[in-house]
């Protein structure tokens, strides 16, 4: 059985499991543990009309807090199948279920706590920042970058879902999420609601409303032709006209401004450092695959955030 102490042992095995480390884990650990003591005050301890004493009957896997937050984030950075989930922390299938939705929205209520977890709009009650809200918490940041990033998952039965859920330009089956984050660490500010993979980057964002009175660019490719923000400036690069070729000044610009958009990719890989985002999507529980989406966007901004107070 994987247990926090075994593999605190060894940091680098902790950290490729983990997706933090160790001090990382320990920090984040602090919060959710008191998110779980809550949880069981308010589920077992004091609910009305229960019997049976908290403690009595069978005796969790589980014991120890840490563990409880090593397996669900073990679950997000490696995304296995239930069954060898259940293998790892000796229990069966249908427990190791169990646990993954018990203890997902505690991590998500961990990560909201310590502020930072992107705007979102989907799945639930909105939180996070507006754009001006953003605007004013880092008045420093005037430079946005917008892109959309798209999952693959099973192919649905329903025909009618099918043709939503097919993206020509992946091939296959997915759903997609808008991202906005900063050109300078990569921290994610917005995650648009999940959404067909089928729909156009541009009519994606249309749907989110991102609207703003603050004076500040967004940069963006081709995909968000047409897109607007509010006073916000929408940075694309130059299209080839039709028949004709761009001039080599033209060219440099879009090959300067490639490099400055390329960093939101790099933020979408942080994302997708948790493979829960990367890989198939199998769940089926509705609202999960938004609900884990926010949960990799704030595990990525965790780290960027930590790992950049460590080099200050």
């Amino acid at each position: 059985m994987i247990t926090c102490s075994i593999l605190k042992s060894r940091p680098t095995l902790f950290s490729r499991l983990v997706g933090l480390n160790i001090y990382e884990f320990e920090k984040l650990f602090d919060v959710f543990g008191s998110f779980w003591d809550a949880y069981i005050r308010k589920e077992f301890i004091n609910k009305k009309g229960r019997k049976r004493i908290y403690g009595g009957g069978n005796k969790p896997r589980l014991k120890l807090t840490e563990d409880k937050l090593l397996f669900i984030l073990m679950y997000f950075r490696l995304y296995p199948i239930q069954i060898l989930q259940g293998m790892w922390f000796n229990m069966d299938e249908s427990i190791a279920n169990r646990w993954i939705h018990k203890l997902t929205p505690l991590l998500g209520e961990t990560l909201h706590f310590k502020g930072i977890l992107p705007k979102h709009k989907g799945g639930g009650r909105p939180r996070g920042r507006t754009l001006d809200e953003i605007i004013r918490e880092f008045p420093d940041l005037k430079d946005f970058l917008i892109d959309a990033t798209e999952r693959g998952i099973r192919r649905p039965r329903d025909n009618e879902k099918q043709k939503k859920c097919y993206s020509g330009k992946k091939k296959k089956h997915t759903i997609k999420n808008i991202i906005l984050s900063d050109s300078i660490k990569g921290y994610v500010h917005f995650l648009g609601k999940t959404q067909p993979g089928s729909l156009h980057d541009k009519e994606a964002a249309d749907q989110e409303e991102l609207r703003g009175t603050s004076d500040i660019d967004i940069g963006g490719d081709l995909g968000f032709l047409g897109f607007e923000a509010g006073n916000a400036r929408i940075v694309l690069p130059t299209k080839k006209p039709k028949g004709k070729e761009l001039t080599d000044t033209i060219k440099q610009q879009n090959t300067v401004f490639s490099g400055i958009r390329i960093k939101v990719e790099h933020s979408i890989c942080g994302v997708k450092r948790s493979r829960i985002a990367s890989d198939i999507f199998r769940n089926t529980k509705e609202g999960y695959d938004d609900l884990s989406m926010l949960i990799a966007c704030g595990l990525h901004n965790y780290r960027v955030n930590e790992r950049s107070c460590q080099m200050n």
